[in-house]
């Protein structure tokens, strides 16, 4: 890219930054974060891509050379050396680099960086909403800190708007999307009974199709991408499809066992991102793109939601909660898109309630919401955002009625009708105590443990 290009992008992704932050009380703490050059950084696997980044593990942080070149040559003259241990720029790129490794379970950070084949194209307009995008995910990760949001770790020493600018994080495992395929796999629907014939083995794989096909034909019609596929090159264990039996299922009581647990799993993950999204609304931020690609777990199983380039600041007056606000339509993903949003209408943060009582009935019948309209986005606009507003459909029996609860007073068509987030949290941590018989563990975020950030 050449320079007078650069600049030129770099003047109009500020403007739209400034823009952003206008009326923030936001503070961009970014410059208190450990920074590193790219030559510095040993790149691993690549875990993954969205519309403009790609995130990568990090197996090493080489700060060696740059920091020898900074001290001082041996003369006759004593030389004083800069105390390393008071150096708080020094010390947290060595907490960086000494800890990029874990002693169980590989890489511990990754990086997201602007894909080169954007970089490369000569789209002005969306190059410079990639850039505008990444300063605003640097603003505000340096400034929330919440177990269920991803850490920024670290920064680029390349200026915000530079190309190769990029942002060190924790490195994620499986999304949402995938562990969402894996509970279906622990009781598989079994297939509907043929009227005359029995189903072929190709009837009963296609009957058993993975929620990843059908989310990938449902991004085909409903435009943005998935933001992550982490570690889709690694094979999954292939596994025999056997024949079970409903009743035997559900009279078993190892089965019982295994679908209470299973429950309990779901519902803490639902909790947990209902606390993080609350902890985003106390902040009068709304998130924007609530689904399955943009949550992910880290090595020991907890839940982060992760992208923050659609995240935005609701003007100051959205303390009064019933305040809506002309902002930017079209923004997220269709299938979990408040009609609001997708109609271009003022909306404020009830949109993220949509969005997440989506994705709250997702977790709990474990397939895509709206697949019926996966090839039809013209009825799926005249029936889910206009129309008889339709939503996915609740099983009469088999969930639990304060989750029916929260999935009604959530996906409302008035937003002024839908629950707060907060609201939610509270009932889906009762329920999480209830099905554990009173056990309370875990379930207090602002004891939880988290992981040491390190800042000057």
């Amino acid at each position: 890219m050449s320079s007078d290009r650069n600049e030129k992008l770099t003047e109009r992704a500020l403007g739209v930054y400034k823009e952003t932050f206008a009326e923030s009380t936001i503070k961009d703490t970014s410059d208190d974060f450990p920074r590193f050059a790219f030559s510095e950084l040993t790149l691993g696997k690549r875990l993954g891509e969205g519309g403009f980044g790609v995130v990568s593990e990090v197996l090493a942080f080489d700060i060696s050379a740059h920091e020898n070149s900074h001290r001082p040559q041996e003369t006759g003259v004593e030389v004083e050396k800069k105390d390393e241990e008071e150096d708080p720029d020094f010390q947290g790129r060595k907490f960086i680099a000494d800890h990029c490794i874990r002693n169980d379970s590989g890489a511990r950070y990754a990086i997201k960086i602007l894909k080169q084949s954007l970089v490369d194209k000569a789209d002005d307009n969306l190059m410079v909403k990639a850039l505008a995008d990444m300063a605003v995910e640097t603003h505000i990760l340096s400034a929330i800190e919440h177990p269920n949001i991803v850490k920024l770790r670290g920064v680029s020493q390349q200026g915000r708007y530079h190309p190769q600018y990029f942002i060190v994080m924790d490195r994620l495992y499986d999304t949402l999307e995938k562990r969402i395929e894996a509970w279906a796999k622990v009781f598989p629907k079994p297939p509907p009974m043929p009227k005359k014939n029995p189903p072929s083995k190709r009837d009963s794989t296609s009957s058993t199709r993975s929620t990843s096909s059908r989310a990938s034909k449902l991004g085909c019609i409903f435009g943005r991408k998935s933001s992550q596929e982490f570690d889709d090159d690694e094979k999954e264990e292939q596994e025999d499809t056997v024949e079970m039996n409903p009743v035997t299922i559900e009279s078993s009581p190892s089965n019982l066992e295994k679908k209470k647990k299973l429950l309990e799993e779901r519902l803490v993950a639902c909790f947990d991102l209902a606390s993080a999204i609350a902890y985003l609304h106390e902040r009068n931020i709304i998130y924007r793109d609530t689904k399955p690609e943009n949550c992910a777990f880290d090595v020991r199983g907890d839940i982060k939601l992760f992208d923050f380039g659609t995240a935005k600041e609701l003007p100051p007056q959205n303390a009064k909660r019933d305040l809506t606000f002309n902002l930017t339509g079209m923004t997220g993903s269709l299938p979990w898109m408040a009609p609001e949003v997708a109609k271009s209408d003022p909306y404020n943060h009830k949109v993220d309630v949509f969005s997440f009582a989506v994705l709250l009935w997702q977790i709990m019948a474990l397939e895509m919401p709206f697949k019926e309209y996966e090839s039809d986005l013209r009825l799926f606009w005249e029936e889910v955002h206009n129309g008889p507003h339709k939503r996915p459909q609740i099983p009469r029996q088999g969930w639990p009625k304060p989750i029916e609860l929260c999935m009604r007073r959530g996906w409302a068509k008035e937003p002024s009708e839908r629950m707060e987030m907060s609201q939610i949290e509270n009932i889906l941590r009762k329920e999480i105590i209830r099905v554990r018989k009173g056990d309370e563990a875990g379930l207090r975020h602002d004891r939880r443990r988290s992981t040491f950030v390190f800042r000057r």
